[in-house]
This record gives C-alpha cells, sequence and structure tokens, in this order.
C-alpha cells in the first residue's frame, strides 16, 4: 500500500507542477500579445504621420512648381499606404485608395495646383480620422 500511496503523491504533485507550468505559459502568451498589439498600433500610428508627411510635402512642391519632388514624395507616400492598407478594413482601404489613385492621376495630367492640393486635403483628412481611428482600434 505504501507503494501505491507513493507513487500517487508523485502523480499528484507531476500534475500540479504541469498545471502551473500551463498557467505561466498562458500568462506569457498573453504578455508578449500585449506587446505585439502595442507595438503594431506604433508601427501603423507612424506609417500613418509618415504617409501625412509625405502627401504634405507633395501637396508644397506641386504648388511651387516642382513636379519631380512631387511625384518623389506621392511615391513615398504610396509605398508606405501599401504598408498599412493591409491592417485595416477593405472598405476603408479602398476609399484611400481611389484618393491615392486620383492624386496620381492628377500629377501625371499636370492639373492646377489648387485641384491636387484639393485632394490632398480630403485624403489627409481621411487618413487622420477614418485611417487613424481603425488603426487606434485595431487589436494587432
Amino acid at each position: 500500500m505504501r507503494l501505491k500511496t507513493f507513487m500517487g503523491s508523485k502523480v499528484v504533485h507531476a500534475a500540479a507542477g504541469a498545471a502551473i507550468i500551463a498557467v505561466i505559459y498562458c500568462f506569457a502568451l498573453l504578455v508578449g500579445t500585449s506587446r505585439i498589439e502595442a507595438q503594431t498600433k506604433s508601427a501603423g500610428q507612424q506609417s500613418l504621420d509618415k504617409i501625412i508627411q509625405s502627401l504634405t510635402a507633395l501637396d508644397t512642391a506641386y504648388a511651387s512648381g516642382n513636379t519631380a519632388e512631387a511625384q518623389s514624395d506621392f511615391d513615398t507616400a504610396n509605398n508606405e499606404w501599401k504598408s498599412v492598407s493591409s491592417k485595416i478594413s477593405a472598405r476603408e482601404s479602398r476609399e484611400v485608395q481611389l484618393l491615392f489613385d486620383s492624386i496620381q492621376t492628377k500629377l501625371k495630367s499636370k492639373a492646377a495646383p489648387k485641384e491636387i492640393s484639393k485632394v490632398v486635403r480630403g485624403t489627409v483628412e481621411e487618413l487622420r480620422e477614418d485611417i487613424g481611428r481603425e488603426l487606434r482600434e485595431k487589436k494587432g
């Protein structure tokens, strides 16, 4: 009988140890996930800020007649947008993509600076409000 009690207590201790390890592992996963979510949100916000800065620079460059710099600023904003667009809803992404397409079309057709400025302002507003809100709400 002593052998059974001895073996039973070892099994109980092993099971308790395994349970403790499982709880610690789950806690570590939760903490790690929260950190990843925070980093993802931060990276998304930094990308959004970079897009807005590039679009503002595009508007300024185009208004001063520097179309090559304006195109370069557009390319920077558009490339950064591609990394952000996958992190948000398809609907919001399509809306902003249409605005980017409009800016590109206006740049290629050498539209008046006021036309470019109007679309850039609308795009920046959309990015700050809807896309910024969605990035803040995203959970990773």
